[in-house]
């Protein structure tokens, strides 16, 4: 109950109040390598109970697993496909910030494509009209 009171009257008001529990999240990542070929086929991995400092009261701790594959291969074999390098080339438009960022992509495409000698994968034309957006875009 809250209540005040001034010289010449007063006041008084009672309410129910919500609390809700408020607190500051905590992540922990542990990362562990599987290769299930190496043990044999089956490979089983222990993960320990996390011991929680402070919890707030009647709140439940959760923890999730996620399993993922190899990431970095899948995110390499992704990005050097036919397909997605080829959409990289295009031609930059707009503000000077936007052109600088668009010609990034066909920059990197091109550096790549000519590295590894795989113009032939997008098309060997592709590399003048790269050459042609990278210049463009850095002109204006």
């Amino acid at each position: 109950m809250v209540v005040a009171r001034g010289t010449t009257a007063g006041d008084r008001i009672q309410k129910q109040l919500r609390v809700v529990l408020e607190g500051v999240q905590k992540v922990e990542v542990r990362s562990v390598m599987l290769s299930p070929s190496a043990e044999g086929g089956t490979q089983t991995v222990r993960v320990r109970k996390i011991e929680l400092q402070s919890v707030v009261p009647n709140s439940w701790p959760e923890t999730f697993i996620n399993v993922r594959g190899n990431v970095l291969a899948d995110c390499i074999d992704n990005s050097i496909s036919e397909d997605s390098l080829a959409s990289l080339i295009q031609m930059p438009g707009g503000c000077v910030e936007q052109n600088l960022a668009s010609i990034t992509l066909p920059l990197i495409a091109t550096l790549y494509l000519d590295r590894t000698n795989s113009w032939e994968s997008v098309g060997v034309q592709r590399r003048a009209e790269a050459l042609r957006y990278i210049r463009r875009g850095a002109r204006e």
